[in-house]
């Protein structure tokens, strides 16, 4: 079997719908196809040409030697981080959705085996249209009333005015009035869903060692699942300062690219909790390496998690498939167009879990209607048609 092309599409979410993401095909001449979601569009066609010129002629059931020669060949122009590595992790995820669909199984039972059939899901519910306690509050019960058993806020969208998208301030410290309504607001959803769900905050790596510590302190009387990102990104002396000085865990991760990278963090004990996004960091078999490498550590895994429902799925995929697994994130609660691509007659997410599809690779087939009525702009055609 070998590669035929592989062509890209960047489609919207739906039509009354601000999200989008690009999605990668790739072709064989056996006629299987594979697809993987993108995580955005920047350098995705230079990406894509350089992709190429390794893919085409190759076997896909290669994904580790192709994979091996796309990060050396393009390690002068960032083959193993950013923009570079997030587009592979697409086209790597649809090289092991061939494969599934050669050998007839899902991409799971490749990795060998499911250790679990259903996979937790936790519910990012950001930080709201309000400071008001009581509506975060309101928030984390309407989570928990479809079947999560996990929420997550932000805890520095009213600080550092981060947005989703950057901050519009300066990072500054944290004022003690600040501090008490951050106590506050995740008081309040304490109260609110009980001692039985788990509640994770993220800081997107806003506050400095000494702030992150006076918050970590201030709110470890919660319970938290995780603090995630408290400081500066890449700050790893300073990330093992907090993990060792709070009660709650310490996660962070979703910037990390390719395994590489996690040597530092977890030879020096910096976290408590791996938090890597599988989809932007290297995709299938990363995510399976770094799981193995946070095992003989003892350290547990919560995927971050950014994607449309075929990359999440492909990321429950890896979830199913290694022993330390806690719950993936899910962060369009209220984006009723999130499974669009996706033909499907089951619920992708149902009672804060997704099933394990049994079908073979991803389990799922591509919605063709749904992502031609949605088109933004194709490298050709659509997906090369």
């Amino acid at each position: 079997m070998k590669i035929t092309g592989v062509e890209t599409a960047q489609i919207r979410w739906g039509p009354e719908s601000r999200q989008w993401r690009s999605y990668v095909r790739i072709f064989t001449d056996a006629g299987i196809t594979g697809i993987g979601q993108v995580q955005s569009s920047h350098g995705l066609e230079d990406v894509i040409g350089m992709a190429r010129q390794i893919l085409i002629g190759s076997n896909p059931l290669d994904s580790a030697v192709l994979t091996h020669k796309f990060i050396h060949r393009n390690g002068y122009s960032g083959g193993w981080v950013g923009w570079s590595i997030q587009v592979w992790s697409g086209i790597e995820t649809a090289l092991w959705d061939i494969a599934g669909k050669c050998y007839g199984v899902p991409i799971a039972q490749l990795l060998g085996g499911k250790y679990r059939h259903r996979v937790r899901i936790y519910a990012d519910l950001h930080a709201g249209d309000s400071r008001d306690p009581a509506h975060w509050a309101e928030r984390a019960k309407f989570a928990v009333d479809k079947g999560f058993t996990a929420v997550k806020f932000d805890i520095d969208t009213f600080v550092h005015g981060f947005t989703g998208g950057g901050y519009d301030q300066e990072r500054r410290p944290v004022s003690n009035p600040e501090l008490y309504e951050m106590v506050e607001q995740i008081g309040a959803v304490r109260r609110a869903v009980g001692p039985g769900v788990d509640i994770a905050v993220d800081c997107h790596w806003s506050y400095s060692v000494a702030d992150a510590i006076r918050i970590g302190h201030a709110l470890s009387e919660f319970d938290l699942l995780f603090f995630e990102d408290p400081v500066q990104l890449g700050d790893y002396v300073g990330l093992k300062a907090v993990a060792d000085s709070v009660a709650c865990p310490v996660g962070y991760g979703e910037k990390q690219h390719t395994t590489v990278s996690w040597v530092p963090i977890l030879e020096s004990r910096a976290i408590n909790i791996a938090l890597p996004d599988f989809m932007d960091g290297g995709g299938i078999a990363y995510g399976r390496d770094l799981a193995h490498m946070c095992e003989i550590r003892s350290i547990p895994l919560c995927p971050h998690n950014y994607s449309d429902a075929i990359g999440t799925l492909a990321i429950a995929q890896v979830s199913a498939a290694i022993p330390n697994f806690i719950a993936m994130e899910y962060h369009f609660i209220d984006e009723p167009y999130w499974a669009g691509m996706i033909a499907r007659d089951w619920p992708v997410i149902e009672d804060g879990h997704i099933a394990i599809p049994d079908r073979p690779g991803l389990g799922i087939e591509f919605n063709e209607a749904f992502a031609r009525a949605n088109l933004i702009r194709a490298s050709e055609g659509f997906f090369g048609g």
